[in-house]
């Protein structure tokens, strides 16, 4: 690609920023490195930010900065959670473009030279990513990764309701993203959901595209966030001031999307489209507002030892009759 790039910022390089943030992943960012790495589109830089990692994460990646020039290393003194780490990513992006990147994914040599190509043809593309699949820790295919249908619709309540109501694996979140656009919005803070919920604040500025070919591989295994952690910990694992804090994540993440189409720029029309898909997000995860106080209130009395025993006791209860479970 030549200087005539409509990205072009007085000829600034790079044109894409990836950013990789990483935490005791030694297993396999060297793979996800070389991935990157590894890209036929060349006008990239890859920001790697460690959380103080205790394994032999530092060295691999210090190793991998040494062998290319668009790698940089960037280490922390103190592990202060995923949510700030991917952050910092962010903020240490030069290129017009961003895409983060995780320490257990795996890109196609072209896939930033697709997405880089639909974002120049369409300007009105604010995110582009790939068709995907779900690798297991030995590489053998697992599923293919459900994108939301509607991202592409020229109504933002109808972009909105697809990426809200339909199932799927938030994957777009690691493909390519207009960074004045993401500068727009509240990046992802420090609650669980909170980067399905920027997904959503995406889908109401601009378009999304699907590039129609699998190039991306999300590796699933043991250490991932939603394996290794309960709902509890994950908060942790956003945030690590918020250690030990009573969680009510859907109830969080609805909040968090009445506020995002509240502050979006909407016609009341698209806003009241909007808001009625609040509503059925609502209906439909009932279940999960009341799970969230249940575990709150679990949690709650684990504090004492009395209320420890109490919940040890209706679990028991509850485990011995079958019945229970079909209420």
């Amino acid at each position: 690609m030549g200087d005539s790039s409509p990205f072009r910022q007085g000829g600034a390089w790079p044109l894409v920023s990836i950013g990789l943030p990483v935490f005791n992943g030694e297993g396999m960012v060297g793979a996800a490195l070389e991935s990157l790495i590894g890209q036929t589109y060349e006008e990239i830089e890859i920001i790697i930010c460690d959380n103080r990692s205790t394994d032999g994460t530092p060295e691999i990646c210090r190793e991998m900065a040494g062998k290319d020039p668009r790698v940089s290393f960037h280490t922390s003194e103190v592990n202060r959670g995923a949510a700030w780490n991917f952050n910092r990513a962010f903020k240490l992006a030069r290129g017009p473009l961003f895409k983060w990147a995780a320490h257990d994914d795996l890109c196609h040599p072209r896939f930033i030279q697709e997405c880089v190509g639909a974002l120049m043809r369409d300007p009105g593309i604010v995110l582009c990513h790939s068709r995907s699949d779900e690798l297991d820790s030995r590489g053998a295919f697992l599923r293919h990764l459900h994108c939301p249908t509607g991202v592409n619709l020229e109504r933002r309540s109808q972009r909105f309701g697809s990426v809200v109501l339909e199932w799927h694996a938030s994957i777009p979140i690691f493909g390519v993203i207009r960074s004045q656009v993401l500068r727009e919005t509240r990046l992802i803070e420090g609650y669980v959901g909170s980067d399905w919920v920027l997904l959503c604040h995406l889908a109401l500025i601009g378009r999304f595209h699907e590039v129609p070919e699998v190039l991306f591989w999300r590796t699933e295994h043991e250490q991932t966030s939603q394996n290794a952690f309960d709902l509890s910990e994950r908060l942790e694992w956003f945030d690590t001031s918020r250690a030990g804090a009573i969680d009510l994540p859907n109830w969080r993440m609805a909040l968090e999307l009445f506020k995002t189409v509240r502050r979006a720029d909407l016609t009341p029309t698209e806003r009241d489209e909007s808001f009625r898909v609040l509503c059925s997000y609502l209906f439909e995860r009932s279940g999960g507002f009341r799970r969230d106080l249940f575990e709150a209130a679990k949690a709650l009395l684990r504090r004492s030892p009395r209320g420890a025993r109490l919940v040890d006791r209706l679990k028991r209860f509850y485990h011995s009759h079958p019945s229970l479970h079909r209420v």
